[in-house]
């Protein structure tokens, strides 16, 4: 499995996998959030309100950095809350968890679950979402 960081040689500092975050930042806008983007509209990504089709994210800025889950405790918020609004396959409803150095997404029939030391909290609770999207 690939790691979203990795360590120097001297094992002091971290490097963020910008191919891995990119894509798992946009399997987040996609899978959890309900983002689309829109032909010709390349710099935004979109969600639909039921209502009418909203932007959800512009990319159209001088300093933009690529989506922000990875690096934004509320953009990364939105993402746990959507997640503790959806249900498994026998319909029951995903719980969180996240403490100082544990993130847990569970339901009584499924958990995913991260423990690490050596990340930041925002860091561990990302990966953690990560591996949800990729069980589900």
């Amino acid at each position: 499995m690939e790691t979203l960081y990795t360590e120097n040689t001297f094992g002091q500092q971290k490097f963020l996998n910008q191919p891995l975050i990119k894509s798992t930042n946009e399997l987040i806008a996609t899978k959890i959030m309900g983002w689309f983007r829109e032909e010709g509209h390349n710099k935004a990504w979109f969600s639909n309100t039921g209502i009418s089709i909203a932007v959800a994210y512009s990319e159209d800025n001088d300093n933009y950095q690529g989506l922000p889950f990875h690096y934004d405790w509320s953009w990364l918020m939105k993402v746990i809350e959507r997640i503790e609004s959806m249900h498994d396959r026998q319909g029951l409803q995903f719980k969180t968890e996240i403490k100082s150095n544990i993130a847990i997404i569970k339901t009584k029939n499924f958990f995913v679950g991260q423990e690490r030391k050596d990340f930041s909290k925002i860091e561990m609770v990302y990966e953690c979402v990560r591996h949800f999207i990729e069980i589900i």
